[in-house]
């Protein structure tokens, strides 16, 4: 597992400066596929941002043709599933994403709970994200004890009076 301080290292010595990075998001699916109203708001927001680069993976041909935007990418974001996963096998394309993105020598982000694992029970029914860190959001989940890299909490303004 690559240290902070190393990685940061290889992105300050990159010839992409880090203000002007190629970004590309890549959704395992379709758009029109997108389940929650939250995920559907943050793609139509995406959507606008012709500064991004956007791919629809569909298939495993189609990822396999775009994985150089994986295997050469200097940071990943994970944001495949939310803390809504539970177990359950992850099917194509999204599994094959995950081996190359666990292959990459990315830094590797994961957003609250790698994707593929229980953010509740901490299981890893078929195969998770191997992040670098994991930037967990509101509070540590009951599940995050292994298999998460390096976590930091922060707050997303959630009172601690409106806990139950």
């Amino acid at each position: 597992m690559r240290t902070f301080k190393q990685q940061w290292r290889r992105i300050r010595h990159s010839k992409t400066p880090l203000l002007s990075a190629d970004v590309t998001v890549i959704l395992p699916g379709k758009p029109q596929d997108i389940r929650t109203e939250d995920a559907k708001l943050q793609w139509k927001t995406l959507e606008r941002m012709r500064s991004i680069s956007k791919i629809s993976v569909t298939d495993i041909q189609t990822l396999l043709q775009n994985q150089s935007n994986i295997m050469d990418a200097d940071a990943i974001v994970d944001a495949i599933f939310g803390t809504g996963y539970s177990s359950k096998k992850i099917t194509e394309p999204t599994s094959s994403a995950i081996d190359l993105i666990n292959r990459s020598h990315a830094y590797i982000v994961s957003n609250d709970v790698p994707s593929g694992m229980d953010a509740h029970t901490g299981l890893i029914p078929d195969k998770t994200i191997l992040p670098d860190v994991t930037v967990v959001l509101h509070r540590m989940k009951k599940g995050l004890a292994k298999n998460v890299g390096t976590t930091t909490t922060v707050s997303i303004g959630i009172p601690s009076d409106a806990e139950s």
